[in-house]
Formats: structure tokens, sequence, C-alpha cells
């Protein structure tokens, strides 16, 4: 156990919302910055504990995993920030960068194909391209082929962050096997190296709009 003279140690190691705040000064939207320095704080916090505490086994693999969780978050919402701008700016139309389907109005139905197995109708009518809104609901997936797309991010990074992904994705506990989704340091430390070159890459972004 932790005496109370090492809780405070610890505690004290851990750097406040507002000072953490200071690295995100790029991010205009107040909220988001301040959930975002939470998250981080709260990484840092358990980084420490780890690291003082020295912890083995399935404690240490759950605290890994929450680590990845919170920095895969904050990769995610920071990419999605970044799109925004893009689109409130004028860089970006939904139209460049996100996914579209077919819909169809005015169907007729002008023969109806006989023993069809599938119940198949030859049909007319009119159709048009409608593309998938830029909003907060999308899928991590597409905010990193947006952000590719529109080249917030480059193929190299698009590596890393689906990498952050895929390890974040195993956090449901559906999609948990034995042994290969033990993450280890070394899992850490490149989440902490992928998120560190895409919240360098947003701020270089986000400038461009100012400039």
């Amino acid at each position: 156990m932790v005496d109370k003279f090492s809780k405070k140690e610890i505690l004290d190691k851990v750097p406040s919302e507002e000072s953490l705040e200071e690295n995100f000064l790029f991010i205009k939207d107040d909220l988001l910055r301040q959930n975002i320095s939470i998250a981080l704080r709260y990484i840092t916090f358990l980084t420490i504990i780890q690291d003082s505490m020295k912890i083995k086994g399935t404690i240490q693999y759950s605290i890994y995993k929450t680590i990845i969780l919170y920095t895969a978050s904050i990769v995610e919402s920071s990419l999605l920030y970044c799109l925004k701008e893009f689109k409130r700016n004028g860089k970006i139309k939904d139209s460049d960068i996100m996914n579209s389907e077919w819909k169809y109005y005015d169907v007729k139905t002008i023969y109806k194909i006989p023993e069809s197995v599938r119940d198949e109708d030859i049909i007319v009518g009119k159709k048009y391209r409608k593309h998938q809104k830029l909003a907060n609901n999308i899928q991590f997936q597409t905010i990193i082929r947006a952000s590719l797309k529109c080249k917030i991010l480059n193929k190299d990074l698009v590596r890393g962050v689906d990498k952050l992904k895929d390890n974040r994705n195993k956090i449901h506990l559906t999609s948990l096997k034995e042994n290969d989704d033990y993450f280890t340091k070394r899992d850490i430390i490149k989440a902490f190296t992928t998120s560190n070159r895409v919240l360098k890459k947003i701020e270089y972004q986000l400038s461009s709009l100012i400039s």
C-alpha cells in the first residue's frame, strides 16, 4: 500500500487542468479543451501510479487499457474538431470527405420478373447521391479516412492512428482474447507518440486557417 506521504507525492506530480489546457490553446472550443485536459490529467495520474507502485498482472493491463482508451479519445475528438473547423472555414465540404450512397425516389415498377427467387422487379425512377454529414456521432474510422482525404493526416500518421483505434477497440469485453489483448509499456509509449504527432499536426493545420 501507498502511505499518506506517498499519496501526496504522487498527487503533487499530477499537473493542474489549467496548466494542461495551456497545451491545447489551438482548440478554441472551451468545453472540448477542458475535457481533453481532464482526460490528459487522468492519463498522467494513472501513469504515475503505475510507475510508482510497479503494479503487475491484470491490474497493470487494466491501467494500460484505460490509458489507451483515453488517449484514443483525445485523438478522435481533436481530429473531429479539426475537420469541423476546416468545414466552418469553407476549406472542405461534406462531399469532399464523407462517404455517400445513392438514394432513389419516384420509383415505378415496369415489369415484375416471373418466378424470381429473390422477388425481383424491373423499375424506373430517379436517384441522387447523398453524402454522410460530418457530425458528432460519426465513427472513429470515418474520422480517420476523412482526415486523410483533406490532408490533415498523411498515410504514415494514419497507420499510427489506425493502430491506436484498433487497440482502443480491444477494450470491448466481447472482443477480448486470451493473451493477445494484454498491453505492455511499449504499447503505451507508441500510443503517446502517435497522439503527440497527431496533435502537433492538428495545431499546424488549424494555424493555417488563421494565416
